[in-house]
């Protein structure tokens, strides 16, 4: 899957641009990044024909994710007309593209059907025509509460990774040296014979690179955990939750505890973006993501394996998450964590590499502009208060290897 995102974006930036090392303006780097990233896992998890047939879901999407809050509230149609209108345009398309994927359906081989292939060319994938089989053979569901399920699963899947990609760029391109570094690091990450394709398996061990990306998820991912104790009572900060009631934990919370993250004594506070946050230097006592002071709970005990691990001191600055159980929960934890987390690091990790690889960017909007709120805060993710103007122009090509 992450490979049909690459090449899909890959094709979409390669036509974003003239064919010029000149400079481009844009008004809104939030707005490019919707553009092709969000067109490219659109089109890789649900198939060309959704995109193909309704060319202006992508940006209905953005528009409709806008009105999110509003909807959220329960208002009535008439007193929000916008965002109802944009709710049953969308509804409307997911159905006609459920209608025209399950007819074309019938046309393919029930051997390449069952060949084993994810990839459909109707529904994205085996596992979302699958899905909607087993959503419309359930009791009380019907085509419209199927694509109501479907438009929320599709919202989901796309309205945080792409900001969040744009949020580590921003930062990225915010200082030069940052974009310098990045590059360094995933230059040997090019597949030979390629200029800008990945290997994804070399792309997930860079340090620096896995640094900026739990730096942007805990700077940036501000949502609600619902979470209950089916069984037993459960204590929490001295107050007992009976069984089976909802409690909520929200990351944004867990993410600015100063009890537990490293600052370095103010340096940098938790509602700044430091780029190393996440780094372990053997040579510098006061790097890494925890205060030096905070006492860790208790956890399960390490394997053989893990001592090993542990025994042996590297000899340059390490990603690490260790004792972050519970305070960096940018996907939820346990067995109910997010299950596409996988992929969302992957998108992530890959998208922010091949921008710096293809792309200048310089920021036109000032420092002390450039702020990241968070206006629905408990449902998504921070994003720019405001348009971030920009220019960019291509780079040379990196010498084929």
């Amino acid at each position: 899957m992450t490979e049909r995102i690459e090449g899909l974006l890959f094709a979409s930036l390669a036509k974003a641009l003239p064919a010029t090392p000149e400079w481009t303006y844009g008004k809104d780097l939030t707005e490019f990044f919707e553009n092709h990233l969000g067109s490219a896992i659109l089109q890789a998890l649900y198939g060309p024909l959704l995109v193909r047939k309704n060319p202006e879901f992508n940006r209905n999407l953005w528009r409709y994710d806008k009105q999110i809050m509003k909807l959220a509230t329960r208002l009535p149609a008439w007193l929000i007309p916008k965002a109802y209108r944009l709710r049953d345009e969308l509804l409307d398309v997911i159905m006609k593209w459920h209608q025209q994927a399950a007819l074309l359906s019938e046309t393919m081989s029930s051997s390449k059907m069952a060949g084993g292939s994810e990839v459909d060319p109707y529904w994205g994938s085996a596992m979302m025509r699958e899905r909607n089989k087993m959503l419309l053979n359930m009791e009380g569901q019907d085509a419209k509460s199927a694509a109501s399920t479907d438009l929320g699963f599709i919202w989901a899947s796309v309205t945080n990774v792409v900001p969040s990609t744009m949020t580590l760029c921003t930062h990225m391109y915010r200082d030069s040296s940052l974009v310098e570094d990045i590059r360094i690091e995933v230059r040997d990450c090019i597949q030979p014979g390629t200029t800008s394709r990945f290997d994804l398996n070399k792309l997930a061990k860079q340090q620096f690179l896995l640094s900026m990306y739990a730096e942007t998820l805990r700077f940036g991912v501000q949502i609600h955990i619902p979470r209950c104790s089916p069984h037993q009572p459960l204590s929490v900060a001295g107050a007992t939750i009976q069984p089976n009631k909802m409690i909520l934990i929200n990351t944004g919370l867990a993410h600015s505890d100063e009890s537990v993250w490293n600052t370095r004594n103010g340096q940098y506070p938790l509602d700044t973006f430091w780029p190393q946050r996440f780094l372990v230097d053997p040579t510098d006592e006061s790097s890494g993501p925890l205060r030096k002071d905070y006492i860790q709970p208790c956890v399960s005990p390490s394997t053989e394996e893990d001592k090993k691990m542990n025994s042996q001191v590297p000899t340059s600055r390490q990603f690490t998450l260790e004792g972050l159980e519970g305070s960096w929960i940018p996907y939820g934890g346990g067995q109910h964590a997010c299950p596409g987390r996988n992929l969302a690091k992957r998108i992530i990790l890959l998208a922010s590499s091949m921008m710096a690889i293809m792309f200048d960017i310089e920021l036109l909007a000032p420092d002390s502009s450039l702020q990241f709120g968070s206006p629905r805060f408990g449902f998504g993710v921070r994003k720019p208060s405001a348009q971030v103007p920009f220019r960019i122009r291509r780079r040379q090509p990196v010498s084929e290897h």
